[in-house]
Order: C-alpha cells, then structure tokens, then sequence
C-alpha cells in the first residue's frame, strides 16, 4: 500500500490534529492558556508526542493544587491533554522552549523539568545546555531494552533512527539528574551503564477520575462470557515474529469455544481496522468495535466479564527476553478503571504475577489455549480483587512518590 494510501485512510486523524495545533497555537498567540503559578511549584513537562502516561502524571500533580504544571509538544491532542495543564506549549525547538521557561523562572520555582521519550535526543539536547533545573529522564519503553544496548539494524523504515535513539537514550540514562522508570526494566539497566543519578519506578498507575462502578456483565440470548482487547493489534502483513498483537487465530480458537471476543483498537490504527471488519462479519463470537476516547473507553467495557492484556511474545524473535519480562501499557490500568478482572499470559510475565499475586484474575499460555469455564465464572471474585487493588493502585494515592523523587532531585 503507497503512503499516498496510507495517509487517507488516516484524514479523518489528521484532520483532527491539524485542528488541534491551529486552536493550541491561536491560545498560545492570545495568550489563554498562560496562568499564574501564584507560588505554586512548576512542573514542566516535556515530549514529541502527547500521551496518557504524561497527563496521569501532571493531573496527578495538579490536583493536589499544590503543582504548575506546564507543556510542551510537537503533536497534541488537546481534548486529552488541556485539564492536565497550566500552560501548554507548541515544541518548535529548544532554544524557544528554554526562553519560555526562563520567564516561567521569574514568577515561580521551576522544580523539574520532566521529559519524556522517544526520541531521547530531546531530553539529551537540554542535558548538554546545562541549563539551572534538574532534568528528569523518563523513557517509555526503552529502545535499549527492546532492541539490546548494541543494536545495529537497519532503522530506515522507522519514524526515527532507532542506533542513534539507542545513543541518546543512553546519554541520558547516564547524564540525567533522575530518572523515572515505568517498569523494573531500569534494574536491567543499571549494570550496563552508569546510572548514577536516583531512579523512581512509576508504573502507569489508574486515574481516579476515570473510576467505573463495578456493573453486571451483559448476558445475551446464548448467555455465553465476553471478553475484551483494547490498544494495539497487527495486520496480516506484520510478520508472525513480529506481530505478537495479531488475533486473527485466537479469535476463531474463542468463536470454537463460543466465548465472545471484542476488540477496541487504538485511535489511530484505520489502516488494519478493514481486515479485523472482514473477521467480524465471518465469525459470530468476534466484534470489532469502533475506537474510543482514552476517558470513555472505560464506560464502554464495563459490561464486559474480563479485560484481556496479552501478547504473543513466544512468537515475537524480534523481542528481547529483557524486554519480553518487563512488558507492560496503560491497558492494564484502563480495566482496573473500568473495574474489569484481567485475563494475562505467560507472554507479559511482568503483569501476569501481578494479576495472579492479587488475585485480579487469571492466566493463558497461549492463543490456543481452551479458556476453563470455571475461572470464567469466578468473574465477581476476582472483580472484588480488582476494585480493592484499585484503593492504591491509583494516581491521586501514589502521586506523593513521584512529588518527593522531584523534591529530593531539586535540592
């Protein structure tokens, strides 16, 4: 398929982000997004590419009212991302985004500033300015891990240089003032490098404000169980060993058993959607649904009797075993929100001992596996797991860990 092609099926999202940067950039002109620190601490916040991660973090913050908490971005969902900030700001360079936070040093202190990746080369970019405020260091999903510290592929194809992200990562992981990891993946790290700076694990944690009342799972006329996928999936042409997001084979194993399989892909994935269409209207167990704001989705699933957060990393060559054991994303999060009890597997070790040390749920091995009714009947037992698991697994309960690693950073 030409990138011609490509690109239409995605109008519909770039329409939407073009109209999100025009509103972002006229607020920045007239001045409407700028507020007052009013001796509050400032937090800036800084990435390529808006994402959950940083908006639990700074609404987090902010609702303590305790934060100013400011951004910015080269790409911005603005609907997501506005109520987590004070302050957002378009990401043209770097010299211009230092200029700003200069002025924002003038009306209050800047604690950190938090930047998040990929790329790295950002965050390694206001490292080698030596700029006055501590810079934190907080990768999402390291290229170093996922691909080995000595990786030499062939990146061209990629959105960016994945040897020079490599670089930059480790630049920063040795020259950051902290670093925040979301997994255990930064125990993995340190022995490779010199990370001499303090490091925080902050998991992606559930957002109170999106907190769903446990419901009663739907039950049609068969009165068979549904279960529910949200985020990434992979198309026919990925490669076995490198889609380990593909659910054509289990969706059949599922509809042979008669168990009913849902998936909500991420906002952006038009192109794979067509193919998944095709397999909902061959199979009667399977639905494809349309996608979902990240802050409505969690209403949308409730119904349902588990959440599934698998992959098929046995087939995955392309990933590392480091990798492979600290995997983890915010659909984990999203079912504890949604108060869905989760279904893992052997794939994604890091989430699977937590679901069955808490009790949230259970285990498959594999996309063939022949799911047991008597766990599937369970589902209230473990949903009373999953909403007292949610009590501190939440972002307003652990925020004061990622509050104190800033303070301790800034002295």
């Amino acid at each position: 398929m030409g990138i011609i092609n490509k690109l239409w099926k995605r109008k519909g999202f770039l329409a939407r982000a073009a109209i999100n940067l025009g509103i972002h950039n006229f607020d920045v002109i007239a001045g409407k997004n700028k507020g007052k620190p009013d001796g509050k601490k400032t937090v800036v916040f800084v990435r390529a590419i808006s994402d959950i991660r940083i908006f639990k973090q700074a609404k987090a913050l902010r609702n303590t009212g305790e934060f100013y908490t400011v951004f910015f971005t080269k790409v911005l969902d603005r609907n997501l991302m506005r109520p987590a900030f004070d302050e957002i700001h378009p990401l043209v360079s770097v010299e211009r985004m230092v200029r700003r936070i200069e002025s924002l040093d003038k009306s209050g202190e800047i604690l950190v500033i938090h930047t998040s990746s990929p790329p790295a080369s950002i965050c390694r970019e206001l490292i080698e300015m030596r700029l006055p405020w501590p810079i934190i260091f907080d990768q999402y999903d390291s290229w170093m891990v996922t691909m080995g510290p000595d990786y030499r592929g062939d990146s061209s194809k990629r959105m960016y240089d994945l040897r020079r992200q490599i670089e930059d990562e480790k630049f920063c992981y040795e020259n950051a003032d902290g670093v925040v990891s979301k997994t255990t993946e930064i125990d993995y790290i340190k022995p490779i490098l010199d990370v001499t700076a303090p490091t925080l694990i902050y998991p992606d944690y559930a957002f109170d404000d999106w907190f769903v009342e446990p419901q009663e799972p739907i039950r049609l006329e068969d009165g068979r169980p549904h279960l529910v996928y949200i985020g990434g999936i992979h198309g026919k042409e990925v490669p076995d060993e490198l889609g380990y997001s593909k659910f054509f084979d289990f969706a059949r194993n599922l509809n042979r058993q008669r168990i009913h399989f849902h998936i909500y892909p991420s906002p952006a994935q038009t192109i794979v959607s067509d193919e998944y269409k095709d397999l909902d209207k061959e199979l009667p167990f399977f639905h494809f649904h349309k996608s979902k704001k990240p802050w409505e989705i969690q209403k949308e699933i409730a119904k349902y009797d588990f959440g599934l957060d698998i992959a098929w990393t046995e087939k995955a060559i392309s990933l590392r075993k480091e990798k492979i054991k600290t995997a983890t994303g915010i659909k984990y999060s999203t079912y504890l929100e949604a108060g869905l009890p989760i279904i893992g597997n052997a794939g994604k070790p890091y989430v699977g001992n937590e679901i069955i040390k808490s009790k949230l749920g259970f285990l498959i091995e594999n996309e063939e596996t022949e799911l047991p009714l008597v766990l599937l009947m369970k589902r209230n037992e473990y949903q009373a797991s999953v909403l007292q698991y949610r009590k501190t697994f939440r972002s307003a309960y652990q925020i004061q860990n990622l509050s104190d690693f800033y303070c301790r950073i800034s002295k």
